[in-house]
């Protein structure tokens, strides 16, 4: 089997028991390596009820690797960039094969249900004008849950 051929089985075995809610969280768009899901905040939360939209971009080696995921239109959070990238370590270093796409969302509404104000990164600024438009390209450093 090529790894093409694994990816697509993988992304399709996933795209059939996804857990759409569209209460929660949602696929909007679904292109062969590239989807669009749609993510609502936590009850209770900073982003309750507010609505996001998260694009993973797959690879042929998925699900070996980590797909993309970048967010549409970013909230304000301390992890995530003003350019949609994220600093959660399940998407780079601490990615298994047996994540879904749903468990990356699960994780992502997570994090931002964790967060008790509304601040952007410190470094936001320098990093979405220099970064790489690929997060994967960047060296992050994981400490006690934080970038």
């Amino acid at each position: 089997m090529t790894e093409n051929t694994r990816a697509m089985k993988r992304i399709s075995k996933e795209l059939e028991k996804f857990i759409s809610d569209p209460e929660s969280i949602w696929i909007d768009n679904v292109q062969p390596m590239r989807w669009r899901i749609g993510i609502k905040g936590a009850e209770k939360s900073l982003y309750a009820k507010e609505i996001y939209h998260l694009i993973f971009v797959f690879t042929n080696d998925y699900p070996m690797t980590a797909p993309t995921v970048t967010f549409e239109k970013p909230p304000v959070h301390e992890h995530i960039y003003s350019n949609g990238h994220l600093c959660l370590n399940v998407l780079y270093d601490d990615w298994s094969p047996a994540l879904t796409c749903y468990n990356i969302c699960l994780s992502i509404v997570s994090m931002m249900s964790s967060a008790t104000e509304k601040k952007t990164p410190p470094d936001d600024a320098a990093y979405s004008k220099s970064s790489s438009r690929d997060p994967k390209k960047t060296m992050w450093h994981f400490h006690d849950e934080a970038c």
